[in-house]
């Protein structure tokens, strides 16, 4: 009877210990989670910025865009963003002339975002953030009448606009499809309110504008 409970013991330390082992093997083996992320996105961009000068009611970009965040948590993650848009927009011609907004869109900023049905191929998120705005562009004119000498308006000296200031706030909702766990891609659209606190070649106002922008957002989980 000795002999059976030595050899049962003997056995049960062994059994556990096999157990355990294999348990800090699997554990081992797990791979860890994915805490960075890195994203691009683009798409379009509009501003209902209507201090400008000319008839410009708005601005239209095409901007590109890089995030870093970190999750921190199951379903949250934080992070920086960058964005450089090109502007490259022309008004319907009024009376006769030919008006041109070109240049360049900058962002940056920080930003959380929520991230939904992890387990899933279909991720919907949401984001929220805050950062710093600014616009450099030039605006020409040129005539489009044709005077008695039978030559086109020349067109007038590029003036130069210059606005920046501090991006109240932005949000974004998205869906990503994530079908490998290192990638993810899917559609976004999100909204930017802007307080340019400086403006030059532009009326100034005391008022807000709002950019509005729709994409495709593609990011790499590290």
């Amino acid at each position: 009877m000795a002999l059976k409970m030595r050899f049962f013991l003997v056995f049960g330390c062994a059994l556990s210990l096999s157990v355990s082992a294999a348990g800090a093997s699997a554990q081992e083996a797990s791979p860890s989670p994915r805490r960075f992320e890195v994203g691009l996105s683009s798409g379009y961009s509009v501003a209902g910025f209507r201090h400008l000068i000319a008839d410009f009611d708005s601005l239209w970009a095409i901007p590109l865009t890089v995030d870093l965040d970190y999750r921190f948590a199951k379903h949250w993650s934080a992070g920086v963003y960058g964005e450089l848009g090109f502007i490259d927009d022309s008004a319907p011609d009024v009376e006769d002339v030919d008006e041109t907004i070109v240049g360049q869109h900058y962002r940056l900023g920080a930003e959380v975002l929520y991230h939904s049905a992890l387990e899933r191929h279909v991720q919907p998120w949401f984001g929220v953030g805050l950062g710093y705005d600014a616009l450099r562009a030039t605006y020409r004119a040129r005539g489009t009448l044709l005077p008695q000498g039978g030559n086109e308006t020349p067109e007038a000296p590029g003036v130069s606009i210059r606005a920046s200031g501090f991006e109240v706030g932005h949000v974004q909702l998205g869906i990503d499809f994530a079908f490998v766990p290192a990638l993810s891609f899917g559609p976004f659209l999100g909204a930017s309110v802007v307080a340019y606190g400086r403006r030059r070649g532009a009326l100034s106002s005391d008022d807000v504008n709002v950019w509005s922008n729709i994409g495709l957002k593609a990011a790499l989980h590290l």
